[in-house]
């Protein structure tokens, strides 16, 4: 207004005054558009309507904020998942409604951290609108996708040793159901051993074909060649050792490469190395005496 004034109007009424003369406002009307007061207004919005930015910008500009702000809350809820499973604390609560009193770990502690510590969570879980990934079946979708992708990354890892060796195990879980423990053993190229856990597998019975069926299917899923079985571990009943149709032997088919060691042999041969520790200042042959004496200890005791 004030470099308006400076320029100065051929006619006040239209800056300052207000116009009243309408029988000769076509006139005026005309004249006023000439004046320099009038173009340099007209200048100076046409340049001020260039720096502000459209509506629909204005709109996108916060969607994405929102969509920024959002995926920042849900990787601290995701941190908080991955916390929980690390240290392999419960989620759940008896009962998550919002009057109760305990609601389960998950609930408890990220409700915790929102409001005392983190006031973008905290303005993130009040906000209605929004999904808050706070459900039963999101903490299970987010924990299924952290699994496998902690799978995939295991299973590179055993790709890149090449040979490994499979552990598996027969347990029921609460629901009575038969399932099988499968884990992979290997070795790196700086000769450190990796032994991991990869999952639990249900099983419609305990038969041999069944188990091989669930451990060819196991693999096929990780990527991993069978061929490259260098070992295998279960324990001694006969639907795992069994010389013609246990698991061991079907294996062995595939991979004749793959020694099979019980579990309860692998146990006696830990602390068999453990025990020889103690005995490193004796020389080889005295070493090898001891070993022969506890080999026919074992052979002895069947």
């Amino acid at each position: 207004m004030q470099k308006i004034k400076e320029i100065g109007a051929k006619n006040e009424s239209f800056v300052t005054t207000g116009f009243q003369t309408w029988k000769n406002a076509y006139n005026r009307f005309r004249e006023h558009e000439k004046s320099p007061v009038h173009q340099t207004s007209i200048y100076l919005f046409n340049r001020a309507l260039k720096n502000i930015p459209s509506c629909a910008s204005q709109i996108n500009k916060q969607h994405s904020e929102e969509i920024k702000f959002n995926r920042e809350c849900l990787g601290k809820i995701i941190k908080m998942i991955l916390l929980l499973g690390k240290q392999g604390i419960a989620f759940r609560g008896h009962r998550e409604t919002e009057n109760s009193e305990n609601k389960g770990n998950f609930l408890e502690f990220i409700e915790h951290i929102a409001f005392e510590y983190s006031f973008e969570l905290k303005k993130f879980f009040t906000n209605k609108a929004n999904a808050n990934y706070l459900s039963p079946s999101i903490q299970s979708e987010l924990m299924s996708i952290i699994s496998n992708e902690i799978r995939m990354k295991i299973t590179k890892r055993v790709r890149e040793n090449k040979f490994f060796s499979i552990i598996v195990d027969g347990t029921t879980d609460i629901t009575r159901k038969e399932q099988i423990s499968f884990c992979v053993r290997s070795v790196s190229s700086n000769l450190k051993i990796e032994e991991r856990f990869l999952g639990f597998f249900e099983a419609k019975d305990t038969e041999g074909d069944s188990l091989f069926s669930i451990v060819k299917q196991a693999l096929n899923d990780f990527s991993l060649s069978i061929k490259n079985i260098t070992g295998q571990c279960y324990d001694g009943a006969s639907n795992m050792s069994g010389i013609y149709k246990g698991l061991a032997a079907r294996v062995k088919r595939e991979a004749p490469c793959a020694l099979y060691i019980s579990s309860e042999m692998n146990s006696k041969r830990e602390n068999l190395i453990d025990f020889m520790k103690y005995f490193y200042w004796l020389n080889e042959i005295a070493t090898l005496k001891i070993m022969q004496k506890i080999k026919n200890c074992f052979h002895r005791k069947g």
